[in-house]
């Protein structure tokens, strides 16, 4: 049982033996030339030009630049192509979605009963993030293989896209059912987004297949960010927690974020921004996140998930030269230390919660995500988060479709 509350969305999910990865999310668009022809440079984040030209919003650039990482790394052998591996069938229909926790006040002690039948509810999707994981693993490591890789990824998305994957019947659920398949949707859009740039990094995709996918990511943006609108009549109080901020925002924030840049939407953009900084306006003293601090046994595991999309978030601001203030970037290091320190020893937050906490590998993940960011704003903080992520590296995700190492890390301790 336990393997499948691994398998699950909530759960940290690793694959030792893979170590390389993914993603620039640059789609080759003809006017995306045209304004480099032109000599478009020198945008700042909210997408006002210099260089003699106003009112032309900036390319939006997502968190890791593909083509950058296979130049770093060296990769290019691998000689041979692939074939493409079945479609997997869309997941459609996401009435009738439901939670996977016992009632308790924590929200922290999983049925496994529920657990069990919610990992075959949702098995297309976990198939999907591996095939994806796997092609993206192709592109980025073999040259001979990367057309090949790309086209198939595209193929695969718009597959999706041509069924409205994770958007049928989301009305047919309670609001905690709603919520689950929104999350479900989130979780594998981030996966998809990230394949999807690995493939556009190098452009000459069939237009009719980007298209397609596009589309579907409005569509599938245009959801999360509906279902994380508080509405406009209040909620009971038993369900005021949906529109709260915590790991849940966070990933739609981040999902939102992904594609956005694939779309170059820079209203959905700025909805993923205005998440991140209102998360970092939160964040406890002690670095604890205010939601996640109450979560029994799975404090630390909630923290360490908390802060993978926090640290997406961050990269993609980087890449688009959004600017934390001072109170903000103290906030992300307090919450890395809380959390980094926490991982390294479990046993004063266990005390400090009432709960013993456990404790994989892939917990660290948003370690490397951050490496480079905390690199120019906190060089002390990042050495000590080399430390403690080296031993358990690499972090190959196929949750979320990226080993974050390979992508994320430029310089690296020996484990």
């Amino acid at each position: 049982m336990e393997s499948d509350i691994q398998r699950s969305h909530c759960m940290y999910q690793s694959r030792s033996d893979t170590r390389s990865h993914l993603r620039s999310m640059r789609p080759g668009r003809p006017w995306r030339a045209g304004l480099r022809a032109l000599g478009v440079v020198g945008l700042s984040w909210f997408g006002i030009v210099a260089s003699g030209t106003s009112g032309v919003a900036a390319e939006l650039k997502y968190a890791f630049d593909t083509r950058a990482v296979i130049a770093r790394q060296g990769f290019g052998g691998l000689a041979g192509g692939i074939a493409c591996p079945e479609l997997v069938p869309p997941l459609t229909d996401m009435s009738g979605m439901f939670t996977f926790y016992k009632p308790d006040p924590t929200r922290s002690v999983v049925d496994r009963a529920a657990m069990t039948r919610y990992v075959a509810r949702v098995r297309p999707t976990d198939a999907l993030g591996k095939v994806l994981f796997d092609l993206g693993e192709n592109y980025v490591r073999s040259a001979f293989a990367r057309r090949e890789a790309g086209l198939c990824i595209v193929s695969q998305l718009r597959s999706w896209a041509e069924a409205d994957a994770l958007l049928g019947n989301l009305d047919q659920n309670d609001p905690i059912g709603r919520r689950q398949a929104i999350l479900v949707g989130i979780w594998t859009s981030v996966g998809a987004a990230n394949a999807f740039a690995i493939a556009s990094s190098g452009g000459d995709l069939p237009h009719r297949d980007v298209a397609a996918v596009e589309a579907w990511f409005t569509r599938l943006s245009d959801a999360i960010v509906d279902d994380f609108t508080p509405p406009k009549q209040r909620r009971p109080n038993h369900l005021m927690w949906l529109d709260g901020t915590f790991n849940q925002s966070y990933w739609a924030a981040a999902a939102v974020g992904a594609m956005a840049v694939l779309t170059q939407d820079r209203e959905k953009f700025d909805w993923a921004m205005r998440e991140l900084h209102r998360a970092l306006q939160k964040v406890n003293g002690d670095g604890s996140l205010p939601h996640e601090i109450g979560r029994g046994g799975r404090t630390l595991h909630y923290h360490s998930f908390a802060l993978e999309p926090l640290a997406l978030l961050v990269a993609i601001a980087d890449a688009n030269n959004v600017q934390l203030t001072p109170a903000e970037e103290a906030s992300l290091q307090r919450a890395a230390r809380f959390t980094a320190a926490n991982f390294a020893d479990p046993r004063k937050l266990a005390a400090q919660v009432g709960y013993p906490q456990s404790r994989t590998d892939d917990m660290a993940a948003w370690m490397d995500i951050l490496d480079g960011h905390f690199q120019r704003t906190a060089p002390e903080l990042a050495r000590e988060l080399d430390s403690i992520a080296a031993p358990h590296r690499p972090f190959a995700r196929d949750f979320i479709g990226i080993d974050v190492t390979t992508m994320f890390v430029t310089r690296r301790s020996t484990p």
